[in-house]
């Protein structure tokens, strides 16, 4: 017993010691992150899609304690899109409806991607059907709904591995917090949540951010230890990003929900006799173990998808990303235009 306390109290000092010399060499840790809107920017569409509110300029902020990782402007069109330009556009030989999450809505380096690859794809009409934390039931509701208005001739699903989790959502907002929450949950559960998403007040000026910002992490649960030193040591976050890339390199995939698979199918039927491809991009924890922590391909090819896999084809490294927010940044948003093009050339 006394053998096993010596251990144990060696091994707490040593890991003390790697987290004393962490914070000298780094500081301390950043904590959670903030994403921070100008006002609610959803807004539901038909079938239980979601969109962005339609004809807004839109200010988005991811912040990081005192640190800043964007602080950007985006445009919604009429149809409540990420373009500047509204739909339907003016007719061409291709209309190509490109769906998918934040990253398809790519507004976080300062330039939505999408739209800009009508420049590499002259002879095509480039659709931006990318809302924010949506996941693939959300994808087949908006491309159903945008459908009904718009003609469709290819379909292009722009995917990362947490999209399989995500459930059809709707907001609600309280006191200046957004909550998004499934749609079964009633709003009362779902605005007792804790979220990280706020809505600016005041004038937007960085001392009213500061202050906004403050005041949430004051106001923040506690936690239980585990998910404490995940968020707050250097010891904990190391022990939390082995896991992802046990994860990622196959020891521990991520199983795709029923759910997920029959969206898959549902766009594929909608979609039948009509050119169909899912492009799954790597996460930046993903491009980190250098392999995808979920099995999309074989989804997508059992749905009657054709596949591109992401971390191959686009290069993205860590340096594409932003350092906290896991986001790509305009240099990664930048590769992925490219990426895609060649895909769909």
């Amino acid at each position: 017993m006394g053998k096993f306390l010596g251990i144990l109290v060696s091994s707490i000092i040593a890991l003390a010691m790697v987290e004393a010399a962490a914070r000298l060499v780094l500081g301390s840790p950043t904590p959670l992150g903030v994403l921070m809107f100008s006002e609610n920017p959803f807004q539901a569409g038909g079938g239980g899609s979601m969109k962005f509110v339609p004809n807004r300029e839109i200010r988005a902020l991811s912040v990081f304690g005192a640190r800043r990782e964007f602080d950007v402007r985006f445009e919604t069109n009429n149809l409540g899109l990420v373009d500047a330009a509204d739909y339907p556009l003016p007719p061409k030989p291709r209309n190509i409806a490109l769906a998918g999450d934040s990253y398809t809505a790519g507004y976080h380096g300062g330039r939505p991607w999408v739209p800009g690859l009508r420049e590499l794809l002259p002879g095509a009409n480039v659709y931006n059907l990318g809302v924010t934390g949506t996941g693939f039931v959300q994808f087949a509701d908006l491309l159903a709904d945008f459908a009904a208005s718009v003609a469709i001739d290819e379909v292009v699903l722009i995917a990362i591995s947490s999209d399989i989790s995500r459930r059809s959502w709707q907001p609600f907002v309280r006191e200046n917090r957004l909550s998004l929450c499934s749609r079964d949950t009633p709003e009362a559960k779902c605005l007792a949540k804790n979220s990280n998403i706020l809505l600016i007040e005041g004038d937007g000026s960085a001392p009213s951010l500061n202050a906004r910002i403050d005041a949430h992490y004051a106001a923040m649960p506690k936690v239980g230890w585990r998910r404490y030193l995940s968020r707050h040591t250097y010891v904990g976050r190391l022990f939390h990003s082995r896991t992802w890339k046990r994860r990622s390199k196959g020891l521990d995939k991520v199983e795709i929900p029923p759910f997920t698979v029959a969206a898959l199918q549902r766009i594929r039927k909608q979609f039948h006799g009509r050119p169909a491809r899912l492009i799954h991009l790597p996460e930046k924890r993903e491009v980190l173990a250098g392999a995808f922590s979920t099995d999309l391909e074989a989804a997508a090819k059992t749905a009657g998808f054709s596949f591109t896999n992401g971390l191959g084809a686009c290069n993205l490294t860590v340096d594409d990303f932003f350092p906290r927010d896991p986001h790509p940044n305009a240099r990664g948003y930048e590769k992925i235009r490219l990426c895609v093009s060649r895909a769909l050339k």
